[in-house]
């Protein structure tokens, strides 16, 4: 049996991910909309994102456009977006494993570049706070312990999931981005 799909939940992270295009990701590239494409990875759109979602952890290619560079830059990201119902626990959430099938899940498969988490009101139509994250220095993070992290499983999914919270991802260095709390804030802003 594998995990429940819920077609409001899909929904519901489209609406997301098409708020995110008009106000996450310009200001995480420092480009305007119009230098920003996106193509969707979803399982459903058949073999190629049955690999890159199902297989790798890829929600999102998306590809910057620079004027120096003779072609977009392409750029992976995983995207989560849960209900501002659950902001109060400034955490990135990552399944690990499927208790229902006793297969791993994504923080086993993740190849994403990027992974986008946030939080989206839909009565606003808006990610009301965000954080964008390097995964593979997350990652490292998490291997050579030093990030911290706590351990739940989803009543829903019978999925076990991992909460970092989002302090612990910039004192670590796998905050690339993030709007949190009315602040926004980019690596560059670290010098």
């Amino acid at each position: 049996m594998h995990t429940p799909y819920s077609i409001g939940n899909q929904e519901f992270s489209d609406k997301a991910h098409k708020s995110a295009q008009a106000c996450v990701y310009p200001f995480v590239f420092s480009k305007e909309q119009g230098q920003l494409a996106f193509e969707c990875t979803s399982v459903s759109t058949g073999e190629r994102g049955k690999v890159l979602d199902g297989e790798m952890g890829i929600d999102r290619i998306v590809l910057v456009t620079c004027g120096q560079m003779r072609k977009p830059l392409v750029f992976t990201v995983q995207e989560r977006f849960r209900k501002v119902k659950y902001r109060g626990y400034q955490d990135l959430t990552i399944t690990t494993w499927n208790t229902i099938t006793n297969q791993p899940s994504e923080l086993y498969k993740i190849n994403a570049g990027l992974f986008l988490y946030g939080f989206y009101d839909e009565s606003s139509d808006t990610v009301v706070e965000w954080v964008m994250v390097n995964t593979a220095s997350m990652l490292l993070a998490l291997a050579s312990k030093r990030l911290s992290y706590t351990t739940r499983t989803n009543p829903r999914s019978g999925q076990e999931f991992i909460g970092v919270k989002f302090t612990d991802l910039y004192l670590c260095n796998s905050m690339v981005a993030c709007f949190v709390d009315g602040k926004s804030w980019r690596t560059e802003n670290k010098r």
